[in-house]
């Protein structure tokens, strides 16, 4: 008998160590009694209870210790074991004594007793909240991993290399891909499938580049592009899981047309960079030759040099210069969209001959030639007249430039339905591809070699470009290839009917003597405001001159002029506010003020009529257009309204 019982002794030590080692509580519920008894001591400190609290019943046991969100679970585990008299199992939340919420999870069995009866239930508990607590955490990664990998708007894919008999890489499994993947790529159904399979043609380069990524377990990033996808890929290559499964994980952006777009953007940058640079060489030409010019005058040898041919060569490398700047500001003016057309119904062959006339005096010195080509019936457009003329100019002048010695240039025009033709070949230089899909963008020059004087500033295509448009126009270059010529083509539609008469000329007559008139002259430029005086004064007027607005405003008080020509950009006092102040003057309001700047701004023009300013010129000024303009009285009619 004391065997046996030290045996039970020793078989219970043996199952306290082993619940202990396991931290698992023994657990009784005598079902008949409703009485709960606690076997070991573990549950004591699983629910936070005194070993002196005594047992408690089932009821109070749901009530105190089950947490309430998990009570309804909890009784029907209950009620399944005892309809079913299967084990027990139950994982849930319980309340400590203190408060305190702790994982548990109960197993047991059903015991019956002598009539065969269900008589208590035998089981355990465990505290799993750290394992509770793991797998949320494990659970609360996975959610944020799968929502940055499909949340991304880069690709991402995880892929596995395959390796070869010999253990060389030959392809690439995808395994697992995002949904920006289809997005960066255009590949569509890719899981489970490999690289080679997807993209036949695929450089073998990709692969080698993962074999290290996956063998040798190194991160990479690189730009590679993808040719037989057409494509450009920026991409994140890392390794993952175990090294022996040669997995990896890619995080890619398909950077084709950012590519583009910075290709774009250094070619842009190059051709400003030549545009200064003809800019400067296009204004030194005609500076050198005005410089030797003003050196022959200077240097008095009036029975040397023939006065009036140096006059003519100044005035031409002025209007050339003046040029220039006019194309400058057109096409700035036409591509912020601030340029506005004078539209009226014209005879486009008398624009054409108009234009022609310039081009047909510089070709006759080089022996070039050009012929015209105008169909018998007269064509009529709505268009600025003068823009239209700068067009055709623009064009003649190319086929020109760029024609050899005793070339020929042809210009022709035809009806086609209810449009105007007009074409231009020349037999020069002629283009390529690639130029003729660039000629028509900003600082483009079919021809830039150091021999070629005249090459310009590669605006003036642009600018005709922009101004056909405005017409509702077209313009297209053509060339079967260097040295074979150029064509270019513009198409025009024709006026309706219903249009308007051209305008009638009113304009008067430039034999009609200049009236002699009080003029104040206001600059900060003393050269310019000097030399403007002194050829008023041989105009027979009385002139005044003044450099700040200070003094502007003073000698308009003292001097009261006719007329006012008034710079903008003036020291101490801005040309607008000079015009505003004298306007609120009683003696300033019969005043004629013209501005007269380099700031030819359509909001400039604005800004002058605000001040009441009469009218608006922009430097250098025309000097036939200002002897015209003084033909006239400028003071203002006070009786007029």
């Amino acid at each position: 008998m004391e065997n046996l019982e030290e045996l039970l002794r020793a078989s219970e030590e043996r199952l306290r160590l082993v619940t202990e080692a396991a931290e698992l509580g023994i657990w009784m519920w005598h079902i008949h009694e409703d009485r709960v008894t606690w076997e070991n001591d573990r549950p004591y400190t699983i629910f936070g209870i005194d070993p002196s609290e005594g047992p408690v019943n089932a009821a109070r046991f749901r009530k105190e210790f089950v947490h309430p969100e998990d009570a309804d679970r909890f009784d029907a585990a209950v009620l399944a074991l005892m309809r079913t008299g299967e084990r027990f199992f139950f994982q849930g939340r319980f309340i400590r004594k203190d408060g305190d919420v702790r994982w548990v999870e109960f197993a047991g069995n059903l015991v019956n007793n002598n009539e065969g009866t269900p008589g208590w239930l035998l089981g355990t508990a465990k505290d799993i909240t750290a394992l509770k607590r793991a797998e949320q955490a494990l659970t609360a990664s996975e959610a944020r991993y799968r929502n940055l990998f499909e949340g991304i708007d880069e690709g991402c894919c995880v892929c596995q290399l395959l390796l070869d008999a010999q253990g060389a890489p030959y392809d690439i499994r995808l395994l697992e891909v995002n949904p920006a993947f289809e997005v960066q790529t255009g590949l569509r159904d890719v899981v489970g499938r490999t690289l080679r399979e997807l993209v036949p043609r695929l450089d073998p380069a990709w692969i080698d580049i993962y074999g290290k990524v996956a063998i040798r377990g190194e991160s990479v990033r690189f730009e590679q592009p993808a040719n037989a996808m057409g494509r450009v890929f920026n991409v994140f290559a890392t390794p993952t899981g175990h090294p022996q499964d040669h997995k990896f994980i890619l995080v890619f952006t398909d950077i084709t047309e950012r590519n583009r777009v910075e290709e774009a953007l250094r070619a842009s940058d190059q051709r400003k960079s030549e545009f200064l640079a003809t800019l400067a060489h296009e204004l030194r030409n005609p500076l050198a030759p005005l410089r030797t010019g003003l050196e022959l005058w200077a240097d008095g040898s009036g029975d040397q040099v023939d006065v009036y041919t140096v006059q003519a060569m100044m005035k031409r490398q002025m209007e050339q210069m003046v040029r220039l700047v006019d194309d400058l500001m057109d096409v700035s003016r036409v591509n912020l969209g601030k340029i506005e057309l004078r539209m009226e119904r014209m005879e486009l062959a008398q624009v054409i001959h108009q234009a022609a006339e310039g081009v047909q005096a510089a070709m006759v010195g080089s022996d070039k030639k050009l012929s015209i080509s105008l169909p018998a019936e007269a064509l009529y457009i709505q268009g600025d007249r003068a823009r239209i003329a700068q067009v055709v100019g623009n064009l003649l002048n190319n086929a020109s430039k760029f024609t050899a010695a005793a070339g020929r240039v042809q210009l022709s025009m035809a009806r086609v339905s209810d449009q105007v033709t007009i074409t231009i070949a020349d037999d020069g230089i002629g283009m390529t591809p690639d130029e003729i899909n660039r000629i028509f963008d900003l600082f483009v020059q079919a021809d830039v070699r150091l021999e070629r004087s005249t090459s310009g500033l590669g605006i003036g295509l642009t600018l005709s470009k922009r101004l056909v448009e405005l017409h509702k126009g077209t313009i297209t270059a053509a060339s079967e290839g260097p040295g074979l010529g150029s064509t270019f083509t513009i198409t025009l539609p024709l006026a309706n009917r219903s249009h308007m008469a051209p305008r009638s000329g009113g304009a008067e007559q430039p034999n009609t003597p200049m009236i002699q008139q009080r003029i104040l002259v206001v600059d900060d430029n003393r050269d310019a405001a000097e030399s403007l005086a002194t050829l008023l004064r041989h105009g027979g007027h009385t002139v005044r001159v003044a450099y700040d607005g200070l003094e502007a405003m003073v000698a308009a008080g003292t001097f009261d002029p006719d007329l006012l020509l008034l710079d903008i950009g003036l020291p101490n006092l801005h040309g607008y506010e000079v015009a505003r102040q004298i306007r609120s003057k009683a003696w300033g309001t019969s005043m004629y003020i013209v501005a007269l700047t380099g700031w030819g701004q359509p909001e400039d023009h604005e800004r002058s009529a605000e001040v009441g300013i009469d009218e608006h010129w922009v430097k250098p000024v025309d000097i036939a257009q200002l002897k015209q303009f003084l033909r006239t009285p400028r003071r203002k009619d006070l009786t007029q309204p």
